[in-house]
C-alpha cells in the first residue's frame, strides 16, 4: 500500500534537541510511523516528558541526557542508544540554533562556537553513528533558511546553516550508496527559539511576507522529517527541503 511507504516500522531513530519544539515533533511522529526513539537534549524533564508522551501511545521510547557541546558525551551516544534499543538506524541532528548577531561586535570565538553547535555537532554524530547503520540507513540534517538567504545580522548563523546544507551533499557522496543523507531548510518556525522574538505586530509581518499566509509549525519540519527518514524518499539523497510558506526572501522583520 502506498501508506506503507512512510512508515519506518523495524526502525531506531535517535533524535537529538529531542525534548521540546522540532526534536519533539519528530519523536512524535516518527513513533506513530512505527519507530523506536531515542531522544537525546540536556534537560532530563523536557525529554521525561516527550518520552511519556510516546510511551502514552503505546510506543517506545528512551531518552539520554547530554549536552551537545561536549564532544565527549557526543561520541558516548552511540553506545548509549545500542544499549537502550540498538545503533539507530535513523539520525535527525536536530540540535542547533542561535539569534541574530553583528559581525562588529561578534569575536571568532562565539563564531565558531556555534558553527560547532550548528555543524560540527552533526558531523561528528554523523560519522559516530553511520558505521552501524544497515543498508536502510538515513540521516535527516536539520538546516534552515539562514542558510540559504544572504539577509543582515546572520553571517554566523547563516553561515553555519549552508555548511550543514553543503555537509550534507558531500557526506551524501560519502556513505552513499546504503545510507541517504537530507536536510530540511526551514524558514520561520513557531517554537521558543523564535517566540522570545515574536509580538502580534512582529508576527503579522512576518505573515504577510509569507505566500501561505502562517509561519511554520514544528510538526510542518517533522512531516518532512518523516518524509526523508522513510522509504517514501528511498531514491533522494543529498538534497536540501526548503520549508518556507512560498518565500524567497527573509520573512525576518528587523
Amino acid at each position: 500500500m502506498l501508506t506503507n511507504a512512510f512508515r519506518v516500522d523495524g526502525d531506531i531513530a535517535l533524535i537529538t534537541g529531542g525534548g521540546r519544539g522540532i526534536g519533539r515533533a519528530c519523536a512524535n511522529l516518527l513513533a506513530d510511523a512505527g519507530a523506536k526513539i531515542i531522544i537525546a537534549a540536556r534537560t532530563k524533564s523536557e525529554l521525561d516528558r516527550v518520552v511519556d508522551e510516546i510511551k502514552d501511545r503505546g510506543h517506545e521510547a528512551s531518552a539520554i541526557i547530554c549536552d551537545a557541546s561536549d564532544n565527549d558525551a557526543v561520541r558516548a551516544l552511540p553506545e548509549q542508544c545500542a544499549a537502550a534499543f540498538g545503533p539507530p538506524t535513523i539520525l535527525i541532528n536536530n540540535v542547533g540554533g542561535g539569534g541574530p548577531n553583528d559581525p562588529r561586535a561578534q569575536d571568532i570565538d562565539a563564531f565558531e562556537a556555534q558553527f560547532h553547535f550548528n555543524v560540527g555537532v552533526a558531523y561528528l554524530l554523523s560519522t559516530l553513528v553511520a558505521p552501524n547503520m544497515d543498508e536502510r540507513g538515513a540521516i535527516v540534517n536539520i538546516a534552515s533558511q539562514a542558510g540559504v538567504l544572504a539577509q543582515k545580522n546572520f553571517s554566523a548563523y547563516g553561515t553555519a546553516k549552508a555548511a550543514m546544507i553543503q555537509m550534507t551533499r558531500n557526506l551524501a557522496h560519502d556513505y552513499a550508496p546504503n545510507i541517504r543523507v537530507n536536510a530540511i531548510a526551514p524558514g520561520a518556525v513557531k517554537t521558543d527559539a523564535l517566540m522570545k522574538y515574536l509580538n502580534a505586530e512582529t508576527e503579522e509581518l512576518m505573515r504577510a511576507k509569507t505566500p501561505l499566509g502562517r509561519l511554520a509549525e514544528a510538526e510542518d519540519v517533522a512531516s518532512s522529517a518523516l518524509f526523508l527518514a522513510s522509504p517514501a524518499s528511498s531514491f533522494m539523497t543529498g538534497k536540501t527541503l526548503v520549508l518556507d510558506g512560498g518565500a524567497e526572501w527573509t520573512t525576518w522583520p528587523f
